[in-house]
């Protein structure tokens, strides 16, 4: 297995931590953090910088589940020279009860995957982001680009268009990738995302999140609209905020960290309103009871329509949704944004081959000989099936193939032998995309003719046999016949027609045979 025209010797292993998610998340955006020390453990992913180059560039990847089916991938950010990325991925199912097992595939080799991989405002980026979001904002453009310039990573385009202001030093190192930095100076100091129905919640539910640096007072994101505005949140100071709807407080006393980031949620739930800073709820629960949120006439990010609103702080990755983002979701969101929720670690495959049948330089007796060798793989995987192709070294040419075996169990397969010579043959297994070939084995193979002795239908032994190749009467070998049976055997290495003669002797098992000679059996193959 493994994804197709991809080498699989270039794959990172990424395993989601289950035990952050406490239920089952669908269609969940995954934050895959590439550096020098990403992930729970800190693992080196620069690797993938150093095998794609500028040159190569950034299309050169993959995303799979764990059935190698190809998953869409936004690029944030990738910045060659430090070597570092910030990528988000859509996974259709994470599990709460077992890891979820992700691979990322990196090979220069391959043609820009276009159609899963996509910077922001890219069709493969926006995928990323499902139907109940209608605006994602990683803030991470240079804000003195033309217009609206600082990108909605979804489908709706709520591009933001950056106040005079806002300067590229505003532009700064946030939790995730890049932030920008408000300094509470006025309504130039806010991001304008223009009027739009999208985010007239009405009194449906809703979930409004960003990761936040409070500096001093401000408002984060606001809907100015002439019903209804809504103020998300608005800090009276670093340490303290309160989210406001129409010029009146709803839910207060919410407690937050000056100068430290944090996550922040806002989420209508019916008629309840209620924030949660990180993981825990912050504040008082409003009660929101007819209150529809709506008729926009404008919507901002750092500000609302008065100066004394300016917001002095840092925001970063702000999102908002058409839903209730439950706990589950909310808990994996915060592990995701602290790069917290994946184990990074690399696709190393190994193959052990071990009990062949036959031994090497043994001897075997037949037109066939029954192959075996056992293959044993480990690896980051619980489990590994391999495929096994068994080779006739001698003559350079595939005996047989075996698909579906168990790893740590032989496969088989039968090798024609229809010589008495030696025979050389070796195996390669292949699992997981990988592949590995077991040493040569070796083995005489020879022919056999055994039988037994009789005089006047009665079993005797004593008898002197030999074997004669009957094409040119050459005598191939002899033996005294045995036991009680009167059993005789003689090895040939002709396959080819054969006669066995019991000689004269006096006395057989003290029965007179004087003079007897036998023809014992004519037209012996050991074929036939």
């Amino acid at each position: 297995m493994g994804l197709g025209g991809w080498n699989e010797n270039q794959k990172l292993i990424l395993t989601i931590d289950s035990s952050k998610v406490d239920e089952d998340l669908t269609n969940f955006p995954v934050n895959i953090t590439l550096s020098s020390g990403t992930g729970q453990t800190g693992f080196d992913a620069t690797p993938v910088f150093d095998e794609l180059s500028a040159i190569s560039g950034t299309k050169n990847i993959a995303i799979t589940d764990s059935s190698y089916n190809q998953l869409y991938v936004e690029i944030e950010s990738w910045d060659w020279d430090n070597e570092q990325a910030i990528l988000w991925t859509k996974v259709p199912t994470i599990t709460s009860g077992t890891d979820t097992t992700l691979y990322l595939y990196y090979d220069a080799t391959v043609s820009g995957n276009t159609t899963y991989i996509g910077d922001t405002g890219d069709s493969a980026a926006q995928n990323v982001w499902d139907d109940d979001f209608i605006g994602v904002w990683h803030m991470a453009q240079d804000p003195t680009g033309i217009g609206y310039c600082m990108l909605d990573s979804t489908s709706n385009e709520h591009h933001g268009d950056p106040g005079a202001a806002i300067g590229s030093n505003d532009l700064i190192d946030g939790q995730i990738g890049k932030a920008i930095e408000f300094d509470g100076t006025g309504t130039g100091d806010r991001i304008d995302l223009e009027n739009s129905a999208d985010f007239d919640f009405g009194t449906d539910d809703f979930t409004i999140e960003h990761i936040i640096y409070p500096i001093s007072n401000g408002t984060v994101w606001c809907n100015y609209s002439s019903v209804n505005k809504l103020h998300v949140p608005y800090f009276d100071n670093a340490t303290a905020a309160r989210i406001i709807i129409d010029g009146t407080d709803n839910v207060t006393g919410i407690v937050t960290t000056n100068s430290v980031y944090q996550q922040f949620f806002a989420v209508r739930s019916g008629n309840e309103l209620k924030a949660y800073i990180n993981n825990s709820k912050s504040g008082t629960t409003g009660d929101v009871t007819g209150k529809s949120i709506g008729a926009s006439t404008a919507n901002y990010i750092g500000c609302s329509t008065s100066g004394p609103h300016a917001l002095s702080g840092r925001v970063d990755e702000l999102r908002i949704s058409t839903t209730e983002r439950n706990a589950a979701w909310r808990k994996a969101t915060y592990y995701s944004n602290w790069n917290d929720l994946i184990t990074f670690s690399d696709e190393t495959i190994m193959f052990y081959f071990s009990n062949p049948i036959p031994t090497d330089l043994s001897k075997v007796y037949g037109i066939t000989t029954q192959l075996y060798l056992t293959t044993t793989i480990t690896g980051a995987a619980d489990n590994y099936i391999y495929d096994a192709i068994f080779y006739d070294a001698y003559a350079d040419s595939v005996i047989n193939t075996v698909s579906g075996v168990q790893s740590g169990q032989s496969a088989g397969v039968v090798m024609p032998t229809p010589s008495g010579i030696d025979y050389q043959w070796y195996m390669t297994a292949t699992s997981s995309g990988s592949e590995d070939t077991s040493d040569t084995y070796t083995f005489t193979n020879r022919f056999l003719c055994a039988g037994q002795t009789q005089i006047n239908d009665a079993s005797v032994s004593g008898v002197p046999v030999r074997l004669y190749l009957r094409e040119t009467g050459e005598l191939i070998g002899s033996d005294i016949s045995t036991t009680e049976s009167g059993v005789f055997s003689i090895e040939t290495s002709y396959n080819d027609y054969h006669y066995i003669v019991g000689l004269y002797t006096s006395t057989v098992s003290g029965v007179d045979v004087t003079k007897t000679n036998a023809l014992i059996y004519d037209h012996l193959k050991p074929s036939e």
